[in-house]
């Protein structure tokens, strides 16, 4: 895990993620869950079953488990975990359209002694835990830490409203550029809506993706859904491509891409007609408002306003690619170039997509969040993706475990507190 969370984040930290992480399943059955509904994932020796960065060593040691999607169960953890805290209202004061609006803390000690929310003050007897998730769906906060226009697929009430409470009682800060984040995923030409579901972007092995500029400027069959495909155990990840809920390979490095506001998907008959466009979403595209057409490439540059002699250049370069079976721009597989040669031809709209951001306050082992000089905020912890432990790499399924493990380790901490 060392090589994914990276260097800002303690051993410590990293270890007690670990530990706690390892009791996950266990205290989803001490809830009540039943094995049945769960595919459970056990660590693989031999290797067959890999997770996200399979170059690394050790990658096939990490198990992880799901919800099972049919039957008459709970079909996810929120789910589930929903259901059981309704169970214990007699324990657990559940209230929704609620803000947290400021936390309270003794004027003396500087302790966290409660919350403002919706209006009224609550008292904590033993600490606050903040669990307030990213800032995905704060458009400025996004520009000003990520450097990228981003568009959320979910977290739409994660505006970094805990961000800012917990920058006024003076945490550090870190991992705030990291996340499950970005690639070009295809909207309607009005940009309202998502073309397809989140991980439906094999799509783009029917096409190419060009900036404003009329140009490829990036591997841009950014596919999420076949990244192992491309990620075999024991090869040489500073030649692998596939995104990695967002990062993909760079100049060698795995990185967030500085994506711009908006790309095109082009496409002619033939990829149209192989599925460029997912037919559950339309099979009238153009007619339903999700792409635009022309009978010449000349004719869609003009209609999706990019230099015309730019596109007409990078589209014969691309089929150059495709004849010789290898994409020397940016090396695309092999497996996912296909020419552009039958009109008509089509545009999408991209844009860049997020699931969610990572970064938040700091904290610790015992989930207490920490000042700029390393002190802990009496009283103040955290949990989940709010100050996730994930530094420069995220591993899929990472921020659910880390809910749940520091959930508990801060509950823990905060009670044990006098």
């Amino acid at each position: 895990l060392g090589h994914l969370i990276g260097e800002s984040t303690p051993e410590a930290t990293i270890r007690a993620f670990v530990e706690e992480s390892k009791e996950n399943l266990n205290w989803i059955l001490g809830l009540g869950a039943k094995e049945e509904w769960l595919n459970i994932y056990e660590p693989d020796p031999s290797g067959e079953e890999t997770n996200e960065y399979a170059e690394y060593p050790d990658d096939n040691t990490v198990g992880f488990l799901l919800f099972k999607t049919e039957g008459d169960q709970p079909h996810h953890i929120h789910e589930f975990l929903f259901s059981e805290m309704k169970k214990r209202n007699d324990t657990i004061e559940y209230k929704a359209s609620t803000p947290l609006e400021s936390l309270v803390r003794d004027a003396s000690t500087g302790e966290v002694t409660g919350v403002v929310a919706g209006g009224k003050s609550y008292r904590a007897k033993r600490g606050v835990i903040m669990c307030t998730g990213g800032f995905e769906s704060d458009p400025d906060m996004l520009r000003d830490y990520t450097g990228v226009k981003g568009y959320p697929y979910a977290g739409k009430a994660n505006t970094g409203d805990g961000h800012r409470i917990c920058m006024k009682a003076g945490a550090d800060f870190w991992h705030m550029h990291g996340g499950a984040q970005y690639w070009l995923s295809l909207r309607n030409i009005e940009n309202t809506q998502f073309v397809s579901t989140l991980y439906s972007f094999t799509v783009k092995q029917h096409g190419i993706t060009v900036g404003v500029n009329g140009r490829r400027f990036y591997q841009d069959f950014d596919a999420c859904s076949n990244f192992k495909k491309y990620a075999l155990p024991d090869t040489d990840i500073t030649r692998n491509v596939g995104y990695r809920h967002g990062i993909t390979q760079f100049g060698g490095d795995m990185a967030h891409l500085p994506l711009p506001e908006k790309g095109w998907f082009v496409f002619d008959q033939a990829g149209l007609d192989a599925g460029a466009c997912p037919e559950e979403t339309s099979t009238d595209p153009v007619g339903d408002g999700w792409a635009v057409s022309a009978d010449t490439l000349e004719e869609l540059a003009k209609v999706i306003e990019v230099p015309e002699d730019e596109l007409l250049k990078t589209v014969k370069q691309w089929n150059e690619f495709v004849d010789k079976g290898e994409d020397l721009a940016f090396y695309r597989p092999s497996d996912t170039l296909t020419g552009l040669n039958q009109p008509p031809y089509y545009a999408m709209l991209c844009v860049p997509a997020l699931l969610n951001t990572d970064g938040g306050p700091v904290r610790n082992e015992k989930g207490e969040i920490l000042d700029p000089f390393g002190q802990a905020i009496p009283g103040l912890y955290s949990a989940g993706e709010f100050g996730s432990i994930w530094g420069h790499l995220y591993q899929g399924g990472g921020n659910v475990g880390e809910c749940g493990a520091f959930g508990r380790i801060s509950a823990r901490s905060a009670l044990a507190r006098s």
